[in-house]
This record gives C-alpha cells, structure tokens and sequence, in this order.
C-alpha cells in the first residue's frame, strides 16, 4: 500500500478561516493522556511526514495539521489574505483552539514549522500554560541562521521571491527551472536527479503547493526576526544532521533569546555526504536523548 494510501485513514477534511484543508489524526500507542501537535516544513506533505508523526504516537496522540497554501490546502489569497508568517500564526492558533481548546499540548515543529510555531506563540502569549514543551527539529529563529547566503543575496533572494509571489510573474516563473535552482543554493541542496528528456527533475512539485504561498513564505524567511519577544516556554532544539545550511551556534543563541528555558539535542543518526538531505528529513531517527523527554513529558500528562 503507497504511503499516500495510509495517510488517508488518518486525515479527515475540516474548515476553518474560511479555507478547506486536511488535519491528520493518529491515535496513541500509549500514553493516551497526552497530545502533541507537530507543524511539518517547507518541503513537506501529510503523507511525507507520516513516519515521523506514527513515531511519535508511542508518546500521545499526533495531530498534523496543514498549513494554508502548503500540500493542496487552500491559499489565504482565496480569502483575500496574504500569507505573512502572522497570517500563518493565526491560522495555525485556530487549529490549536480547534483541536485541543484548553488541553495540554507537547508542539513538535520541523523546520518552517518552528517558525510559525514560535510567532503564534509570541503573538498568543496567554496559550504559553497550555504548552509542555516545543520540540524544533532544524528550526531557525532569524534570517541570520542561513549562513548558506551572504546579506547581499538574503536582500536579493528577498525581493525576488516577493516579485514571484505576484499573480503574473508567479504564472511565468513556476513553470521554470528557476525557482529549484534558488531554493538549491539556499538550502544547499544538491539535485542529483538524472536528464529526462532534457528537462531537469523538480525539486519540488509545485502541483502540491500554492506556488504564490510559497515564493512570499521563502520571502519573509529572508527577513525573519522572531527574536523581537521571549516565550516563556519549554524549548528543545533537535539537529538531525540533514541541513547544511544553517549555522547551528548563531541558531542556538537566537533561540536562547526566545526561549527561556532552551536545551539543545544533538542526533547521532550518520547522514551519507551522497543522501538527498530532504528525504532524509523525512526519514529522521529520532535521537535518544530526545526519546527520553518526550516520554518524561507524557508521563506527566494528565486529563484535564
């Protein structure tokens, strides 16, 4: 049975905002009491993200949510919106008050997904009691975190991926080449894929995702300062060893600002130089120390 299949049996269709969209649900292995909520990156889908979130059922209940624009979820230019990291933030509030209202919950963000995570909470100071913890897996916290770029090209990229977040550009640029190879070099990714028939493999396929969420997303990126406002939260962040394209030590002191309360987790898991970085995310094994903190978390769990 193909992956997409099994994801299917776990995801239901919701409304929310006003905008159609999917919300995965795994039941717990064990620890029954206890709920995590995991926001998927970039380069993700439900159906990519499904071993992560079925490893993790071993410590509560898993809810996956979509964001707008991402993995055919409607765009938040449907309604007239633009999908500003705030905008994000707020939708993804709705999911929490949606999902959980005034339970618990352990939050397990992977890579763009820790971003939105970090503004909703600092913009939805008041839900800090409700969180266990946040889990961040290759997270970053402030355009300074890409050492893959200099500040030049971060302006640059900025500008450009704006431009292609507008209707026009937007229709004449998805259908290029162009996009993969920028978001190659920023994520310092190399495509190994073979010719077909003299057109490049994509890196990404754009037939999944809101192309114009996208190119303004990776915009904002560019810009990102979440060190404007601390959380007073739990905060762990995870290196999978699968991204080159942040500089650990200046992530790690952005969060340290955030969070007050930071503990960093190295994983062990060996990542062959040949293996493509974005499947190997997806494939994540998760470190032991980090294991040990989520059953912590989940044994202290409680109904309320």
């Amino acid at each position: 049975m193909k992956n997409i299949s099994i994801a299917d049996q776990y995801t239901t269709s919701i409304n929310l905002a006003g905008l159609g969209s999917k919300i995965m649900y795994i039941p717990a292995d064990g620890h029954k009491n206890h709920n995590i909520l995991m926001v998927y990156g970039h380069f993700g889908t439900l159906s990519n993200y499904l071993k992560l979130a079925k490893d993790l059922t071993k410590y509560g209940n898993v809810t996956v949510p979509e964001l707008p624009g991402f993995n055919n979820h409607e765009s938040l230019y449907k309604i007239h919106d633009k999908p500003t990291i705030d905008e994000l933030a707020e939708y993804l509030i709705t999911v929490v008050n949606y999902r959980f209202r005034k339970k618990k919950v352990t939050i397990v963000g992977v890579g763009f997904g820790t971003v939105v995570v970090t503004r909703m909470l600092q913009r939805h100071p008041s839900i800090a009691k409700r969180v266990n913890i946040v889990i961040s897996i290759d997270g970053m916290a402030h355009h300074d975190d890409l050492s893959s770029l200099t500040s030049a090209k971060r302006r640059l990229y900025a500008t450009l991926f704006r431009i292609y977040s507008w209707r026009l550009p937007s229709e004449i640029i998805k259908n290029s080449n162009l996009p993969d190879s920028l978001l190659e070099r920023i994520y310092c990714i190399k495509n190994k894929n073979t010719q077909k028939q003299s057109e490049k493999q994509r890196l990404i396929d754009w037939r999944s995702h809101d192309f114009r969420t996208y190119m303004r997303t990776m915009s904002e990126l560019m810009k990102l300062d979440n060190c404007q406002k601390t959380v007073n939260v739990k905060f762990a962040q995870v290196w999978s060893g699968t991204l080159a394209c942040l500089d650990r030590e200046v992530t790690n002191q952005h969060f340290q600002i955030i969070y007050e309360n930071f503990q960093l987790i190295e994983s062990s898991q060996k990542i062959s130089k040949r293996a493509d970085p974005i499947k190997q995310m997806y494939r994540i094994t998760l470190p032991k120390q980090l294991l040990q903190l989520l059953l912590k978390t989940a044994k202290s769990s409680v109904i309320e």
